[in-house]
């Protein structure tokens, strides 16, 4: 319970005194989304999440992280599985528009409609920041211990 308060209560902190020192340096960090996006994408789960983990992991309990190459049924998996949670999404999404039942609007979704181009931004960050920094800290550290 420790390292997940640390890690929300940490990553609340370093957000708020790095977005304070960009606007008192003249960035306008709470007018521009994807700026307030893209910090919080790296500063929580990559700077905060992964640090903190990296931070435990120092201190002597390496054996909670597991790595391996991944098997071939491991890959099946992985492609088999995307595969089904896209077309999950798919079929509920259309299921719920038939139903006239709209899901809520977020800041991520506004930006990607009025440029595209953010969710090529976002793609690569999902797989190279948020992922590791949660899942290593989530499922490689705290549930390891639990």
């Amino acid at each position: 319970m420790g390292l997940a308060t640390a890690a929300v209560l940490g990553s609340f902190v370093l957000v708020f005194v790095v977005e304070t020192l960009l606007t008192a340096a003249g960035v306008p960090v709470g007018q521009r989304p994807e700026l307030q996006i893209g910090l919080s994408l790296l500063l929580v789960q990559g700077v905060t999440f992964g640090g903190l983990s990296v931070f435990y992991l120092r201190l002597g309990r390496r054996d909670y992280v597991h790595v391996r190459v991944p098997t071939r049924s491991d890959l099946a998996w992985m492609v088999g599985g995307s595969v089904a949670m896209f077309l999950s999404m798919v079929v509920v999404t259309a299921t719920l528009s038939a139903l006239g039942i709209h899901s809520a609007r977020n800041v991520v979704e506004r930006l990607g409609v009025e440029d595209p181009n953010v969710f090529l931004l976002l793609v690569p960050a999902a797989f190279l920041v948020v992922g590791p920094g949660e899942e290593l800290l989530f499922r490689g550290v705290i549930q390891y211990r639990l």
